[in-house]
């Protein structure tokens, strides 16, 4: 699964999707006519999307790990 970070005026937007489907959006243009490609030596200065270029595009991949429900919390008695 990959993750496609975007900034457009401002406004970031995270998308999940397939490897195959981003491929086929890239070569249809709907990232624009030549999307700029955020590199991790590019990322650790400019961490703010908002700063980014216009249309660029920083791709993670992986997958959401959603954490279990908590059933069950614990107490502890500080001393005094």
């Amino acid at each position: 699964m990959l993750f496609i970070i975007t900034n457009s005026d401002g406004d970031t937007d995270i998308q999940s999707i397939d490897e195959g489907t981003f491929l086929e959006e890239l070569s249809k243009g709907d990232y624009g006519d030549s999307p700029q490609f955020i590199t991790a030596d590019y990322l650790k200065s400019h961490s703010d999307p908002s700063y980014w270029p216009e249309g660029a595009i920083l791709i993670l991949q992986g997958r959401v790990i959603v954490p279990a429900v908590v059933t069950r919390a614990s107490s502890w008695s500080l001393p005094k």
